[in-house]
């Protein structure tokens, strides 16, 4: 599985309105349209990004690899703390168990039209402040489309 798959694909997630920026609206199911690490496209295409579902619950942030879509049965990857400031778009987050338990990271977010995008890397390093992960910089940067209707809970 790609970095991104294994390491963390961190989202926020929600019931979204235009234009809304706000923690209200991070609460959902998200499917990736793009997982870009290090200025290189971690999944290149749909069958390989089918699997990945992130499932956001108040502040506890849950990634998934899907191994039966028809049953809801799924790998989980790991849970995370997330940390949202609404007003400057930031947040930061922790990884509490699964994959790299200890993680922490910090970034920007934007949710808009149905669409989540996040931008983050080490918070050793500064946070991005552009939508961006050129080659060398180490950023992640990624697009979510929230999940409507929404599917059946994850076993």
């Amino acid at each position: 599985m790609r970095a991104v798959a294994l390491g963390i694909a961190f989202v926020v997630a929600g019931t979204l309105v235009a234009g809304q920026n706000d923690t209200a609206s991070l609460n959902g199911y998200w499917k990736p349209e793009s997982l870009q690490h290090d200025g290189k496209e971690q999944c290149p295409d749909a069958k390989s990004r089918e699997p990945l579902t992130l499932v956001v619950e108040k502040s506890e942030y849950r990634m998934y690899y899907m191994t039966d879509a028809k049953e809801g049965k799924a790998l989980r990857l790991f849970v995370a703390d997330f940390r949202p400031e609404s007003a400057s778009r930031g947040f930061e987050m922790e990884v509490k168990d699964g994959q790299r338990k200890g993680l922490k990271v910090h970034g920007i977010y934007e949710v808009a039209n149905g669409t989540l995008k996040v931008c983050y890397g080490p918070s050793d390093k500064p946070r991005p402040t552009k939508f961006e992960a050129p080659a060398g910089s180490g950023l992640f940067n990624e697009t979510w489309k929230y999940m409507n209707p929404q599917p059946k809970p994850v076993k």
